[in-house]
């Protein structure tokens, strides 16, 4: 299982953000499970500008407690084997996660 979390001023919905901060967890540390995990973050850093993109074991981050203490926001779920269709959704959720926070926050978008 491969989660990827939103985290940090972008997802927090601030007009202000230096970069977009992304989080993967991965349950299997095994190493192709490490390897398309690795190839995750290469498609999310060429795709979406700015991303900083952090990846932790489930256990690493169990112990780090990252999700809870970042406050860092689910955006996908899947098995091992990403493709395309998921990468799109993934990219799609957060290119208009800015524009869904604004609008929740009473802001409206120019565009």
């Amino acid at each position: 299982m491969i989660s990827v979390y939103g985290y940090g001023s972008y997802f927090k919905g601030s007009s202000q953000y230096k970069d977009i901060d992304i989080l993967i967890t991965h349950i299997s540390t095994d190493y192709n499970s490490c390897l398309e995990v690795i190839a995750l973050k290469k498609s999310i850093v060429n795709e979406i500008e700015g991303a900083d993109v952090t990846i932790l074991s489930c256990v690493a981050e169990s112990e780090f407690n990252f999700i809870q203490q970042s406050r860092a926001i689910l955006l996908s779920e899947f098995l091992q084997n990403t493709n395309n269709r998921i990468l799109t959704e993934l990219f799609d959720k957060v290119r208009g996660y800015k524009n869904i926070t604004r609008h929740l926050n009473g802001t409206k978008t120019v565009g």
